[in-house]
């Protein structure tokens, strides 16, 4: 499709140039949604707010200003923050970082810093290096005199034994294992309401952890984990696929929120969010990091998408005066704030209930114009204004959104308030005590219980978290009378919701059983958010005399007219995390409520999974109830337990059409031949065919038995051309030996549909031989040029064919200028055997063959195996512009098995084209100062032809293949310079969830591309646009991260200096 303002006819110019003005008024991303149907994203504040502060102009939310926090100079590239015990902000503070990361942190050139207001002004003046020479540092967290400070592997315990805000002594709180390329294995920690200590861990390094639970866990899943403060064992919360799980929040009810990038594969707009951490939830990307993680089913939802944004910062608004509330929402409603690094924003999310989960309305507060400015982190102070972190442009380790001048975008510290309330520069409680608690030392020893308790309710967030953390380290005798005086307080439902909540998540960060058992008296509030803190609390703290209490609370609120679907859940959490199996019929019975609603299923699901009590879940599997059934397989599948199940128990539920049944099939192919009828049937009777039972064909294609029951979906594909989900499980199978006589028949019919089919299936074996005859028949016989290349295509590959024309059309078409018939010709050429005269002319003729298919037509001249040819091309090569785009080692790869001395000549030129230049960003710098204005739209076609062929691996809009990083808002998070980068040296710098792999096999190709699927002992690579491999655990050698992008390099080389503007253009324009 091309855009209508190009190519107007004569009878219509004047409407077209009217047309032409009124498109050029609009920005280029409403000319993407006027041509293409782009949905918009988060929409920006539609506010006349703005204001300037250096070289930043910033858009606010109505209401809003903005100002510095520090002077100028006091602080360089400030990464996260927390406030210390005296209020004094407390920054990690970046000194740069390089590659590898391993090295980098030998310089130890990362420090704290405390940052204190002494005049009160709102604006941080002075400055106390807590700790300098550590490793890269990501996260930190103040308790009392320490300060937990993450930077892989570690999560380091940093002390302050004399009060000068300096720490002294040093040691590892928790040994995090790994430091992986992009150094986001570790993130936070950060204090939960319940007393615990939260991380979030991501990078896929392979970690080992005894467990809580007492398992020990070996994966390489990403998690958030939590201990104690003065350590023990952890617990996993939640795991997942995803790459960098980054911070956490937690409302005052106990509902725990993350941040993170790659919560999905990257496509239509969509990558990372905000998640809703459900207690033993799997997230993310289906990603074979979660091969050993147990699962209740599908991955977790995400809750709120927010496209490319590179989330960091999260917090819940605490403060009595929030910064902001949204209209008509009810005054206990919660509103999380996230910080969003690529997007120069920052965000409210306005949680809103739906069923036992939450959606959010979304609203800019701030969103700054320039790309450099990168928030981090935020902060919410005692007057309710937030403190914003602004990172600057250092971090480009994985990140190519970061590549700016490091001289100039230093970062900076913020305050982002409400312009209608003055700042509180007074502590709060000084008049009801009379003296300061912001005092360290013998001020705080002569608070008696009951004012640290007051305490909890200051509006200063540094002195709530002392007074918890005095009350907790209280001898036991005083604790007791801590305990009295809170549980009296949680009672008194006169008293604001807030600081009743804040009261019990203290008795559960106390955690004695006189404390607990004040908890469980509060399962009787009638309040929702009491009794689901309640419920939280006794999960995270097991609380045996909680047992009955908790069967009551869900009989209780399951059974109201309208369930309580948030209550029903955390007491589900808690009955599970008890190990309540008194309960198990209590939660089957919550059946009725599960089919409309996933996220209690997998509450209910993981509970019964804590419980280790396979034969009561048994009876379960016999029940009327097919949702009560489904409960159960998935249970006894997840834990390891289906060996306890009968063949003819499973094969019923299959046939009643119980999900997790087919699950369990999938281990036991030895009942594929009685399974067989009910297979056939559902495929037959279901138009939308269910992914467990495609995932139980994939498992079982190689059997007679499935393939046989494959042949109608077969044949209605073929004459329908509809998606076919069932023929799909077989893609890159070996052609069923049942299928040949219907294909056979077919082919005469529907020739096209059948080459579509087989050039994705295997026809190497001898059997297959009268259809490989037939396909070149039929490419002979038919006047179909595009048809004849398809039904070559489908070939097995090196196909030797008598028809010396077919071969000579091939190459004909491969030199002709129509991108469409060029990718036929090519994908044909890739399976026929050239004869030596073929492989002569189109040696001879290379520099007609586009860039997109220089490789093809190398290996397939490098099947006649002739030396003198293949030196020969080897030799035009180095004076070909396009030969600057192949892969390295996939050229080195076609020679492998070849003469010594055609490996030497092919090594020099894979070196020869692939050097790069010694400084990347001076060569950067020199090409967009050569480079003339460019304009979008041209670019767009750019972007779509076959010279540049982005579109092949690249989407906009809804334009391009799903296979590099998606780039319908890419100009959004970089800046001119790192797209050019990106363009030209596209190694450079290698996006985190785009990392190729490099594969060795055991009979010596060396391969580069990204990993598509991973499962079993199957891996399937891509190495290019229009290739892709699968290998067998059986075939590959070794397998580790490589640094050479799959995108080809030397761009420049084929596009002209104005092509390259315009493209540069376009996706500096795709906002």
């Amino acid at each position: 499709m091309s855009l209508p303002i190009l190519m107007p006819c004569s009878s219509s110019l004047k409407r077209a140039l009217t047309l032409t003005r009124a498109l050029a008024a609009l920005s280029f991303l409403q000319v993407l949604l006027v041509t293409f149907g782009l949905t918009a994203m988060a929409a920006q504040p539609q506010t006349d707010n703005t204001t300037t502060i250096g070289n930043i102009r910033f858009t606010l939310a109505d209401g809003l200003e903005i100002r510095p926090a520090i002077p100028d100079g006091l602080v360089k590239w400030p990464v996260v923050a927390d406030w210390d015990q005296q209020g004094r902000l407390v920054v990690v503070e970046s000194g740069g970082v390089g590659w590898p990361i391993q090295e980098h942190n030998k310089q130890l050139l990362h420090r704290v810093v405390r940052l204190e207001d002494t005049d009160h002004d709102g604006i941080f003046d002075k400055r106390i290096v807590a700790a300098d020479q550590l490793p890269f540092a990501e996260g930190v967290l103040c308790l009392g005199e320490s300060l937990l400070v993450a930077a892989p592997p570690n999560i380091w315990k940093l002390t302050d034994t004399d009060g000068d805000g300096h720490c002294e002594h040093r040691e590892v709180w928790f040994d995090g294992q790994t430091v992986t390329n992009c150094a986001n294995d570790l993130h936070g920690p950060y204090l939960g309401r319940d007393g615990w200590v939260y991380w979030c861990k991501g990078a896929f390094g392979e970690q080992t952890h005894d467990m809580l639970n007492g398992r020990t866990v070996t994966d390489k899943a990403a998690h958030i984990y939590r201990r104690r403060p003065e350590g023990g064992l952890i617990e996993s919360v939640i795991s997942g696929g995803m790459d960098n799980p980054v911070e956490f929040a937690m409302t005052p009810e106990g509902e725990k929120f993350f941040t993170s990038t790659f919560l999905q594969h990257p496509g239509d707009g969509k990558r990372d969010g905000i998640a809703h951490a459900i207690f033993g939830g799997v997230h993310g990307k289906d990603h074979k990091a979660l091969e050993n993680v147990r699962r209740t089913g599908p991955l977790m939802p995400i809750m709120t998408h927010l496209g490319p944004a590179a989330p960091s910062g999260l917090i819940c608004l605490d403060s009595r005066q929030p910064i902001y509330h949204q209209p008509q929402s009810s005054s206990h409603s919660r509103t999380l704030v996230s910080a969003q690094f690529n997007l120069q924003k920052v965000v409210a999310h306005s949680l809103r209930q739906s069923g036992a989960t939450y959606t959010t309305l979304d609203t800019p507060l701030l969103v700054a114009d320039r790309i450099d400015f990168h928030p981090t982190d935020i902060l919410e102070d005692q007057d309710g204004s937030l403190i914003v972190i602004d990172t600057g442009g250092w971090y480009d380790l994985c990140c190519p959104t970061s590549r700016v001048d490091q001289k100039t975008a230093e970062g900076g510290i913020y305050r982002l308030s409400r312009s209608d309330i003055a700042r509180a520069s007074e502590p709060s409680q000084a008049n009801l005590l009379n003296r300061s608690p912001d005092t360290l030392g013998s001020v705080w020893s002569e608070f008696t219980v009951r004012e640290c308790c007051q305490l909890l309710h200051d509006r200063r967030p540094w002195v709530r978290r002392k007074s918890l953390l005095e009350l907790t380290s209280l001898p036991l005798p005083a604790k007791n009378e801590a305990i009295v005086l809170l549980t009296s307080a949680v009672r008194q439902s006169q008293r604001d919701l807030d600081s009743r909540l804040a009261d019990l998540w203290t008795l559960c960060a106390l955690g004695t059983d006189q404390a607990m058992a004040a908890i469980v008296n509060q399962l009787n509030a009638e309040e929702p958010s009491i009794v689901q803190a309640a419920c939280q609390a006794i999960a995270v703290n097991r609380s045996p005399a909680a047992k009955a209490a908790l069967l009551e609370t869900l009989d209780r609120w399951a059974g109201q007219p309208k369930p309580a679907r948030h209550v029903v859940r955390a007491a589900t959490e808690a009955i599970g995390q008890n190990q309540v199996v008194d309960g198990i019929d209590a939660l089957f019975n919550q059946a009725q409520l599960v089919s409309e609603d996933p996220i209690l299923r997998h509450s209910i699901v993981y509970s019964l999974m804590q419980m280790d009590a396979p034969q009561e879940i048994l009876p379960y599997t016999q029940s009327a109830s097919s949702v009560q059934r489904d409960l159960a397989f998935s249970v006894l599948q997840a834990t390891e337990n289906s060996s306890i199940l009968s063949r003819d128990g499973v094969l019923d539920a299959f046939r009643d059409g119980v999900a997790a049944a087919s699950d369990v099939l999938i281990e036991h192919p030895e009942w594929a031949a009685d399974a067989e009828e009910e297979i056939r049937n559902q495929i037959q009777q279901h138009a939308n065919h269910t992914e467990q039972l495609r995932k139980l064909i994939y498992s079982w294609r190689d059997l007679p038995e499935i393939q046989s029951s494959a042949i109608p979906s077969l044949v209605d594909h073929l004459h329908s051309r509809r998606p076919a989900a069932i023929v799909d499980c077989f893609r890159g199978a070996r052609v069923p030996s049942t299928w040949l006589a219907t294909l056979h028949t077919e082919l005469k019919d529907h020739p096209r549909a059948v080459a579509q089919l087989l050039k994705d299936l295997d026809l190497s074996g001898d059997y297959c031989q009268s259809l490989v005859h037939q396909l070149v028949e039929s490419a002979s016989q038919t006047h179909d040029v595009k048809l004849k290349l398809e039904l070559l295509a489908a070939l097995p590959p090196r196909t030797s064919i008598p028809q010396s024309n077919l071969i000579r059309l091939v190459v004909e078409q491969l030199t002709l200028n129509e991108s469409d018939r060029q990718a036929d010709a090519s994908a044909a050429l890739s399976r026929i055997q050239l004869d030596a005269d073929a492989a002569q002319v189109l040696t001879d003729r290379l520099d007609e063959i586009s860039a997109r298919n220089l490789l093809t037509v190398i290996e397939a001249v490098a099947s006649q195996e002739s030396d003198p040819l293949d030196s020969q091309l080897l030799d035009r090569l180095s004076g070909l512009p396009t030969a600057r785009m192949l892969s390295g080692s996939q050229l080195e790869n076609v020679y492998r098995h070849r003469s010594a001395q055609l490996r030497k000549q092919a090594r020099e030129i894979v070196e020869l084209l692939m050097q790069p230049p010694a400084d990347i960003q001076q060569a950067v710098a020199e090409k967009l100062a050569q480079l003339p204005p460019g304009d979008p739209v041209r670019g767009l076609q750019v972007f779509r032809n076959s010279k540049s062929a982005c579109s092949a691996c690249h989407q906009m809009g809804y334009i391009g293949a799903k296979i590099g990083p998606e780039l319908s808002r890419i100009g959004s998070s970089r800046t001119r310079e790192a797209l050019l980068e990106a363009i030209l040296f596209p190694s450079a710098r290698l996006e985190q969830s785009f990392q190729p792999v490099q594969v060795l096999t055991y009979d010596g190709q060396m391969l580069n591309g990204l990993v598509l699927q991973q499962r079993g002992d199957m891996l399937e690579l891509l190495l290019g646009a229009d290739r892709r491999i699968t290998l067998s655990a059986e075939q590959i050698e070794a397998q580790q991260p490589s640094t050479v992008s799959i995108m080809p390099a030397g761009m420049t080389e084929i596009l002209t200096p104005q092509e390259l503007a315009d493209l540069l253009s376009l996706l500096e324009s795709a906002r």
